[in-house]
């Protein structure tokens, strides 16, 4: 692609639905049918041509980018969570092999599908089925889990947020997930709330 950019906006409209204008700087050089832009950490990649004020400019469409966070719920509140979730229109994606707690009742999946509707999400395939054998952590379905996120994706959601219940990282089954997961190309990072 060459150095010289022409700026223009366009509208898309996004899978999930709702419209948002992207500004974007777009290339004279239009034989190139791989060029990508990346706005705000989501890739846009040249489809085709549409005509704007008069001249043909490439029609960029969102690609693979997915932002993924792991969060541990203890001590956190619940409502902490579900704002953050609502304010980066996220999906909740809770990976517990059991989807309660009896310390935390605000945490059951009750209650989250209740406060976080269509954002919530259980996909108990990442859970750690060894979860009662202190230290042991064994993923229930990790190719299970791998559809399942792809079908997130495929969705439309460009956020989540992998949650369970351990406030320690470094023992919690959440970073075998986050590892593995960045073994396959994902960014992953831990939430702080």
């Amino acid at each position: 692609m060459t150095t010289v950019l022409y700026p223009y906006a366009h509208i898309l409209k996004p899978k999930k639905g709702g419209v948002f204008r992207l500004d974007l700087m777009c290339a004279p050089d239009l034989s190139t049918p791989r060029a990508e832009i990346v706005h705000d950490g989501v890739t846009y990649q040249y489809q085709k041509m549409i005509c704007f004020m008069g001249e043909e400019v490439p029609f960029y469409e969102e690609t693979t980018a997915l932002n993924v966070y792991t969060f541990g719920y203890f001590p956190v509140p619940a409502s902490s969570i579900c704002d953050w979730v609502r304010d980066h229109d996220a999906l909740l994606v809770d990976i517990r092999f059991l989807p309660r707690s009896s310390h935390f009742p605000h945490y059951n999946m009750e209650f989250l599908q209740k406060a976080l509707g269509e954002n919530y999400y259980w996909l108990g395939d990442w859970g750690n089925s060894a979860y009662a054998m202190r230290g042991r952590i064994e993923l229930a379905d990790w190719e299970g889990g791998l559809k399942r996120l792809a079908e997130i994706k495929s969705s439309g959601w460009r956020t989540v947020v992998l949650m369970c219940a351990c406030g320690n990282l470094h023992t919690c089954h959440r970073k075998v997930v986050a590892d593995r997961l960045r073994g396959l190309g994902y960014t992953v990072e831990e939430l702080s709330l």
